[in-house]
């Protein structure tokens, strides 16, 4: 496995109980506003399959971060290390509760709290370019084709159960990133490709377009949700939107930065920024960001799993 230096925070303490409680003024650019809280280190790179879980609980946790070099977790202790026994590229993460799953184009591997893989489910040829996915409640999940504009919905074994295209779609086969959750019983994706958020019903399947903001400009990346707001990434920007308000900035980013996965704890949004391989804390309130991470290989996605992991032990 391919190694990188690391600079990590000489502590984190990740708290998931806290009440978010930010107003909607106040934004403060990260550009201007940036704070490095780390201290020079390095990752021994070690495989984490036989990392110890320890600490399950609503208060502590560690961040998953999907990077070019596999999963790679981010601990409350400050270690970085590559977390599971398959250094595979991967695109997406997702927590459902305590399961962990990862996918980079046509596979979703499970693993479990030690890394080691628990199951494989390979997904239909017909699928072509699966740019992300979403865990389901009921042990399948939606595949999202961004070159089709289509949600492929499978159950646990990858077969496909029923497939729709997006509404009011980008046409010409344009590429466009499509990040879901589910709330509320509907699976909310960041966009169609125009700046059009979509919520499906997942006992219908009906689709509908839940907050257009296509005169905004945006093209959306990763979407969150921390009562009362939806979070969604832009390149060089962090906004938020309620079911009726207006989308608003909440931090700026410098121009070779990319924004491209949002974890939501508390007061905080934890950021993915692939161009320079950094893990941000982003202030809620202010806008401003604190570098937890640096020397990740292409970090594209981030999820929080309430589950200390603790790096494997051994020389």
């Amino acid at each position: 496995m391919k190694q990188h230096g690391l600079r990590f925070a000489a502590l984190i303490t990740f708290t998931v109980a806290c009440i978010l409680g930010c107003g909607d003024s106040g934004l403060e650019p990260a550009s201007q506003a940036q704070e490095v809280l780390a201290v020079d280190g390095s990752s021994p790179g070690l495989m984490g399959a036989s990392a110890r879980p320890v600490g399950v609980g609503g208060e502590t946790g560690t961040f998953l971060v999907a990077t070019n070099d596999g999963l790679v977790a981010v601990s409350p202790g400050g270690d970085v290390f590559n977390f599971g026994s398959d250094p595979a590229s991967f695109r997406n993460v997702e927590v459902q509760g305590t399961r962990i799953f990862a996918s980079g184009w046509s596979r979703i591997t499970e693993y479990d709290l030690t890394g080691a893989i628990v199951s494989t489910i390979d997904l239909p040829a017909r699928i072509g370019y699966p740019i992300g996915f979403t865990a389901l409640p009921d042990g399948g999940f939606a595949i999202f084709d961004c070159r089709a504009d289509s949600v492929y919905f499978v159950d646990a074994t990858g077969a496909i159960v029923h497939e729709l295209e997006i509404p009011e779609n980008l046409p010409n086969d344009n590429y466009q990133i499509m990040k879901g959750l589910v709330r509320d019983g509907r699976l909310i994706i960041s966009e169609t490709g125009t700046g059009k958020i979509i919520a499906i019903d997942l006992t219908t399947y009906d689709a509908t377009i839940f907050r257009d903001f296509s005169s905004e400009f945006a093209w959306f990346g990763d979407i969150n949700y921390k009562h009362p707001h939806y979070y969604v990434t832009r390149s060089q920007r962090l906004q938020r939107f309620t079911e009726g308000g207006r989308l608003r900035d909440v931090a700026e980013f410098e121009t070779a930065h990319n924004l491209t996965g949002i974890a939501i704890l508390g007061h905080h949004a934890y950021g993915s920024l692939n161009h320079v391989g950094e893990i941000r804390r982003i202030h809620l309130s202010s806008g401003r960001t604190d570098v937890i991470a640096t020397g990740l290989n292409y970090p594209l996605d981030i999820e929080f799993i309430p589950v200390v992991l603790e790096p494997p032990i051994g020389p």
